[in-house]
């Protein structure tokens, strides 16, 4: 009786001993797999950090690329913007500075140098002449035969040069017209301005803007 009990008891001890094997076994399995399934979290979490911190990055980038863009585009619009508001302020100041210089004691001089040009584009035998009210009685007989002498010199042909009967002109400078009013001539300020405006322009900005002309 005494040995079956004795038996029982180290089969009882026998089981508690493989039941703490096992216990603790399957708790070393449990830990081990929570440590691998923690690195997999971290590494997933490191791989979405850097991904994320790349995409930013990227991101960053593109924005910073596009603001580049941008300041550049509104930086050459307001450059322009400045550069032809420069240049409409400049012409008009021109136009004020002939204006002013018809009361100067040299204009019929100007006068002559337009006239004579003029009629050397014109290139007609006969030519009539028509300026402003200002500049009308500036332009005598005196002032019309030297015009034509000095044509005749550059040119060796003669030219016929009379004062209109027309109304005179608005705008400052003068208009010279074939006889038969088929062909004229203009070399007016505001004309000759604009016949000019490409080398003033670039004058202009290479002066004042450092630049070389249009781009």
């Amino acid at each position: 009786m005494e040995e079956t009990n004795t038996d029982q008891g180290k089969l009882i001890e026998d089981i508690r001993e493989d039941a703490a094997k096992e216990a603790a076994q399957i708790l070393a399995d449990a830990e081990r797999t929570a440590e691998e399934r923690k690195k997999v979290f971290e590494r997933q979490i490191a791989e979405l950090k850097t991904e994320a911190e790349k995409s930013v990055a990227e991101q960053i980038a593109l924005l910073e690329k596009n603001l580049a863009a941008t300041f550049s585009v509104e930086k050459r619009r307001i450059t322009l913007h400045a550069r032809d508001r420069i240049f409409k302020e400049i012409m008009e100041r021109i136009e004020r500075r002939f204006f002013e210089k018809i009361k100067e004691k040299n204009y019929p001089q100007v006068l002559l140098g337009w006239i004579t040009e003029a009629a050397i584009g014109l290139g007609a035998p006969e030519a009539v002449i028509n300026a402003s009210a200002s500049e009308r009685p500036l332009i005598d007989k005196k002032l019309l035969e030297r015009a034509r002498a000095k044509v005749k010199e550059l040119t060796h042909r003669d030219t016929v040069l009379t004062l209109s009967a027309e109304p005179p002109l608005l705008p400052q400078g003068i208009v010279l017209s074939s006889a038969d009013g088929r062909t004229a001539f203009n070399n007016q300020v505001r004309t000759r301005l604009k016949r000019n405006q490409s080398r003033i322009q670039k004058l202009i900005y290479d002066r004042l803007l450092g630049e070389e002309g249009e781009e």
